[in-house]
């Protein structure tokens, strides 16, 4: 990992972290997602995750601040094993309603003629 080169005096950088969840409830979804009608990573889209009570909204970016950032929208679950609709509205306009989607990494095909894939690790 790099965080920008050295610097100068005038502009010098904090040094990586790393953080590693020790939260005994490590349930997540990871969802990387592919375009057909929309770019190929899906960057734009929307994702709306309903767990129990809980809504959590995420916006797929390209960037993060002057860096890449990974397309991966990454949402926890705290104790749950599963979340309970997923709602994927993709840049094209696109979308996608994923019922009982279980903890792990999916990787999510937008729907063209056909419905949408989820296709597990």
């Amino acid at each position: 990992l790099r965080n920008c080169d050295p610097g100068t005096e005038i502009a010098t950088f904090a040094p990586v972290q790393v953080f590693i969840n020790n939260h005994k409830n490590k349930n997540s979804l990871r969802l990387k997602l592919i375009g057909k009608r929309s770019n190929r990573n899906g960057i734009g889209a929307h994702v709306t995750a309903y767990i129990g009570k809980r809504k959590i909204i995420q916006h797929l970016l390209g960037s993060n601040g002057t860096v890449q950032s990974e397309k991966i929208i990454h949402i926890g679950l705290e104790n749950k094993s599963k979340a309970d609709r997923v709602v994927i509205t993709w840049p094209s306009g696109n979308r996608s309603e994923l019922k009982n989607l279980k903890s792990g990494f999916h990787k999510i095909i937008e729907p063209g003629a056909q419905k949408t894939i989820v296709l597990n690790k």
